[in-house]
């Protein structure tokens, strides 16, 4: 009867002993996991899609224009080489200086050179970090004027966990197609010398 008193007491000891080597492991893996950095997560990912992210590192990041390096469209190529890829179907002086206007304010996504449209990622500038633009130029015609070319800006304000449609001054419109119309005519009176 003696032996299986020590061996119940002994068996309670190990016991002991591993429960409190479990808490230990237990407390110490609590302690490690605590005491990491605590990273607070950003405005920008709270509100932007990560696409949207994306697109506003790319505009930080780049020294210089991308699209004007893929399209070889520099300020150092030469002027009477301009739209000699082009189809015809629209102006070629409005497709390069929509492509210029548009990728000095907001980084391009898409380049429809067959149906000339223009389209901008959507855009936010740091000041109202709620709202954000997107452009859409569309060039629908061989002549140089401001029938040949339509200029689309949308808007849209962050509320309530969604992106919501906003109206749009039309003047603003009319600014950025003229400013477009303005340096088609130069890049033609600049091949005309």
């Amino acid at each position: 009867f003696n032996c299986i008193k020590i061996y119940i007491l002994y068996y309670i000891r190990i016991m002991n002993l591993f429960i409190k080597i479990l808490l230990n492991i237990i407390t110490l893996s609590f302690l490690y996991s605590c005491s990491g950095e605590v990273k607070q997560t950003s405005m920008e990912k709270i509100i932007y899609k990560p696409r949207d992210i994306a697109a506003i590192e790319k505009t930080k990041n780049l020294d210089r224009n991308i699209i004007k390096d893929i399209l070889n469209i520099g300020d150092n190529k030469n002027s009477s080489d301009i739209g000699n890829d082009l189809n015809n179907k629209y102006n070629q002086y409005l497709w390069k200086a929509s492509i210029d206007t548009l990728s000095a304010l907001i980084p391009l996504s898409r380049l429809d050179e067959k149906n000339g449209l223009i389209t901008t990622e959507w855009y936010t500038s740091k000041s109202k970090k709620l709202s954000r633009y997107k452009i859409i130029v569309s060039i629908n015609s061989t002549l140089l004027n401001k029938e040949a070319i339509n200029v689309k800006i949308y808007k849209q304000h962050y509320k309530s966990n969604n992106w919501l449609d906003s109206k749009v001054n039309a003047d603003k419109n009319l600014k950025i197609k003229n400013k477009i119309v303005a340096k088609a005519l130069v890049y033609k009176r600049r091949k005309a010398l």
